[in-house]
């Protein structure tokens, strides 16, 4: 889900999250140009690294 303005034109970019989830989905939504940003950097990879961490549970349990 992605919340969405005419008001507000921030040319954001929509892109697939760093691994696959089946049956899940997970966006993060940051402005182009900040991209780059080392805090946004470091956000996508803990948020890359908490979900295969997770994901890896899950298969060791099943």
């Amino acid at each position: 889900m992605v919340g969405r303005s005419e008001l507000i034109d921030d040319d954001l970019v929509l892109c697939d999250p760093p691994i696959e989830i089946p049956d899940f989905n997970v966006d993060m939504v940051t402005l182009k140009r900040d991209a780059s940003h080392p805090r946004i950097q470091f956000l996508t990879q803990l948020v890359q690294n908490l979900i295969q961490e997770k994901v890896k549970e899950l298969r060791l349990i099943k």
